[in-house]
């Protein structure tokens, strides 16, 4: 497991440096809100991590009450080309928001596609999830997600090839690493061929942050969700450097990319689509 927080403004002026000594391995930080809110601290906290070699990410505070479209350029805008191996998080929780799965789904599916072929993972709590968005049909509003090679390309970094296998063992962990591969890339080797797109299975085929306060083995898991990829388990954590309460989380080694392949030949894993699955392996190439 991988301890990490994550900031915003609220955690006022941070010692970054004092921070790392303190074992803390990612950070998140609020970047956006909305479509025209930036958080005064994000550039501080973005360049802060950096310097001192702690992997960073950053969230956008998803509002019901503007386009989807508009708030995926203000996020992207706003947190620029670079970007570490964290996904990209859409932090979904405006209580502001009307308890409407089916438009509440179709806001949030503009905003995921809006954000295109990078990385992404939704942030939510079961105590939110379902009752504004729900275990409906509304939620397959997120039903074509494009998915582009340009981004981890342009950055130099290890390509994945992606080719049908005949079987798929389930494996803990590899099926959320496979869809962070899979959003970014063009090229599935199956019917469609090249430029195809992923089409999802409701929300649920994107990683989740969960969030959930407690001091149990495991978090109450929104519907849909049968895993996840990071646990915000505590709002009242005290890390060095960091002046007052800090959010503190748990995320499986898959965040940053460092699970080690399997002995033996690639990593079989299975996706699912609406009307079936396929089965593929992922090998370096």
């Amino acid at each position: 497991m991988l301890k990490g927080i994550d900031v915003s403004h609220w955690q006022g002026t941070i010692d970054w440096l004092r921070v790392k000594a303190s074992g803390v391995q990612f950070a998140y930080m609020k970047s956006t809100e909305g479509n025209g809110w930036s958080d005064s601290k994000f550039a501080a906290n973005w360049a802060g991590a950096k310097v001192v070699g702690i992997p960073r990410g950053a969230y956008h505070f998803w509002r019901r009450a503007y386009s989807g479209e508009s708030q995926a350029g203000h996020f992207l805008n706003t947190v620029g080309a670079e970007f570490d191996r964290p996904p990209l998080v859409v932090d979904v929780e405006d209580t502001a928001a009307p308890r409407d799965p089916s438009g509440n789904g179709a806001n949030l599916a503009s905003m995921i596609s809006g954000l295109g072929g990078l990385s992404k993972m939704i942030y939510t709590a079961k105590w939110y999830w379902d009752p504004w968005f729900g275990n409906t049909s509304s939620v397959q509003a997120l039903a074509t997600i494009p998915l582009s090679g340009d981004y981890w390309a342009s950055r130099g970094r290890t390509r994945l090839g992606i080719k049908a296998s005949a079987s798929a063992p389930r494996r803990s962990g590899l099926l959320e690493l496979t869809r962070v591969i899979l959003a970014n890339f063009a090229a599935i080797s199956h019917k469609t061929g090249p430029g195809a797109s992923l089409h999802a299975a409701g929300f649920a085929s994107i990683p989740l942050w969960v969030a959930h306060y407690t001091t149990a083995a495991a978090p109450y898991m929104p519907v849909g969700w049968t895993s996840w990829l990071i646990w915000q388990y505590t709002s009242s954590g005290r890390v060095d450097g960091i002046s007052g309460n800090v959010d503190m989380n748990r995320a499986w080694e898959d965040l940053l990319g460092v699970i080690p392949p399997p002995p033996g030949g690639p990593t079989l894993v299975e996706i699912r689509y609406p009307k079936g699955s396929i089965n593929l392996s992922v090998v370096e190439t």
